[in-house]
């Protein structure tokens, strides 16, 4: 690898490194702006923890600065409680107070189990798998921050990842058949979470002796689901709102990127938001 090449990556990784959101702006919500640019602009409500707690992708929180730097207001602090459709979409939010937040369009980026998906009546199609996939981030772990280790054991039908992420953490991984008799849900599972990803390879016994959770340990069921209309009533469903895929191929967030680029192209180029939302949706079918 060149000189210029490892600059490169350096700088990359910095510009994604692990940042509280406390350090981006006031617990509660900052404005960017003029109060006319930020009403030109629009808002996002945003429910966000610490970085340990939600164990996040670390790229969440230069995006959401980038944001703010544009003029979009950013609240923190509040739930959302129920979004709803047709000619005035609108959200509802407990904070300090409730508040009906009225919008042109509403952007659901809330998951796979999207409350706000439901809530609209879009209906979800589903490719079942026999796999649920298990999840943690970790930190003291003893391996190479440079070397993404993934391994299919066919003995067990079991597969486990374990992938360096900024600051010494690593994103580890455990996908295991739905006949095992358990599923692995919270912290106090964390040691068999480790055991059964140290059978399925088994130096990850050596990288994650005395490791330690920095991120909520879950599991999913990892079959493929997605919606056939991601848009209805002005509101618009990205990232895994709209569709998940086998988690092992890490498409998740290039899906929800790809999405957003694919509605800003259509609410910048159609006046009626309506008619860009349909378009938005037949793309993304």
């Amino acid at each position: 690898m060149t000189k210029e090449a490892t600059g490169a990556r350096t700088r990359f990784r910095d510009r994604l490194r692990p940042v509280a959101p406390g350090s981006l702006s006031r617990e509660s919500s900052r404005s960017c702006g003029d109060k006319s640019k930020r009403a030109n602009r629009g808002s996002a409500i945003i429910r966000l923890k610490t970085f340990g707690e939600v164990g996040g992708h670390c790229a969440v929180y230069p995006l959401l600065a980038a944001a703010e730097d544009a003029g979009v207001e950013v609240r923190r602090g509040v739930s959302v409680q129920r979004v709803e459709g047709g000619t005035e979409p609108a959200v509802l939010v407990n904070g300090s107070g409730s508040e009906r937040i009225s919008a042109r369009l509403v952007i659901a980026a809330n998951g796979r189990g999207s409350a706000i998906r439901k809530q609209t009546g879009i209906s979800v199609s589903e490719q079942g798998n026999v796999y649920f996939m298990a999840g943690v981030l970790l930190t003291n772990v003893h391996a190479s921050t440079e070397i993404m280790h993934a391994v299919f054991n066919p003995d067990f039908g079991t597969w486990t990842g374990l992938i360096p992420q900024a600051g010494g953490q690593f994103r580890t991984y455990l996908t295991y058949p739905k006949t095992v008799g358990f599923r692995i849900q919270g912290e106090p599972m964390l040691d068999l979470f480790l055991r059964e990803s140290a059978k399925v390879y088994p130096p990850m016994g050596d990288f994650c002796d005395g490791a330690k959770s920095i991120g909520p340990l879950a599991s999913f069921d990892a079959s493929d689901t997605w919606v056939e209309e991601p848009y209805r009533d002005g509101v618009a469903l990205v990232g895994d709102a709209a569709a998940t895929t086998d988690p092992t191929f890490g498409q998740g967030l290039s899906f929800a990127l790809r999405a957003a680029r694919v509605l800003r192209d259509e609410l910048t180029k159609n006046s009626d938001w309506d008619v860009a939302g349909r378009h938005y949706a037949e793309q993304l079918r």
